[in-house]
């Protein structure tokens, strides 16, 4: 009985790997192999990609697409390997010269005042 088990366990694993390069959840699809796998195997290997889901992994692993051909590339790429065109260099965050030097200091402070307690107004020097 356990080894059924474990051979269950591990013939879930073809589709979820399938269904995973796909864009798919690969935990509910090793789930659905694993019950079901006369089943899931030919649905995986049928079922179109998750383009979505694709392009959100990839920009998520440091990827970007090309604004000529949609492919996606390097976030580095200074040139597209599917259409060979050049990309703009992405604008470099530079902080200003104003903002690089020290943060502006508050103007000096009066020295405090003495008050007369009983008029409430300031005693002039």
């Amino acid at each position: 009985m356990m080894e059924f088990l474990i051979i269950v366990i591990l013939l879930g694993l073809i589709p979820a790997a399938i269904a995973q390069r796909k864009g798919e959840s690969f935990i509910v699809w090793w789930i659905y192999g694993s019950l079901l796998f006369i089943v899931a195997l030919p649905h995986a290997l049928l079922k179109k990609p998750n383009a979505p889901a694709i392009e959100a992994s990839a920009v998520k692993s440091g990827m970007k697409k090309c604004p000529y051909c949609a492919e996606m590339i390097k976030a580095e790429a200074k040139g597209c390997r599917y259409c060979n065109r050049e990309l703009q260099p992405a604008p470099s965050v530079r902080p200003r010269p104003s903002e690089s030097a020290a943060p502006p200091t508050a103007p000096p402070k009066e020295p405090p005042r003495e008050w007369d307690i009983s008029s409430g107004n300031p005693l002039d020097k």
